[in-house]
């Protein structure tokens, strides 16, 4: 079988970023008889697991596309209603998991008052990564991966993909179950 996976540019080391999901990514990678890298120049190096040597492809061609966007759908009364009861159950220091859509998004935004939350999540989106560069997000009382910010895939729109570049403090693992 052959895999064609969309990579990041290769780093100074002669590794490279698969983009944005690790929900099952890896295991295709370590199963495919034939391994052909896209090499997207705006896809961004994200840290994790899914850094991999450059060696893996058999083959390997570039492109420029532009990367999926996820825009936020528009924030109604009833989104912002639900947000308002949800954010406070929401703590400072808690850990939090969002997902995408109006109402994930609308927490999101009703977050911004809190202090030293933390992320372990599947999906990181836009909000998220508006909360951290706000300050919001520091993951520094969490348990598990204290100060950092972890997840199994990303999506959303440009700010997200330049904002989790190269980030020390992100990474992206593969789901698993337990």
């Amino acid at each position: 079988n052959v895999c064609v996976f969309q990579v990041s540019p290769m780093d100074e080391h002669g590794y490279c970023c698969l983009f944005g999901d690790l929900q099952h990514t890896l295991e295709a990678l370590e199963t495919a008889d034939k391994v052909i890298f896209e090499v997207n120049k705006r896809a961004p190096m994200v840290f994790g697991e899914g850094i991999i040597p450059v060696y893996m492809a058999d083959a390997i061609y570039e492109t420029d596309y532009q990367i999926f966007q996820l825009q936020d759908p528009p924030m109604g009364e009833a989104e912002k209603a639900v947000a308002g009861y949800c954010s406070e159950m929401v703590k400072d220091g808690d850990c939090i998991q969002l997902g995408f859509g109006g109402i994930p998004n609308a927490i999101g935004a009703s977050l911004t008052n809190r202090l030293d939350l933390g992320i372990h999540t599947e999906q990181i989106g836009s909000s998220m990564a508006k909360l951290m560069d706000m300050g919001v997000i520091t993951n520094r009382n969490k348990n598990l991966d204290k100060g950092l910010t972890v997840g199994t895939f990303i999506i959303g729109d440009d700010f997200l993909y330049q904002y989790v570049h190269n980030h020390p403090r992100i990474q992206v693992r593969r789901g698993r179950m337990f």
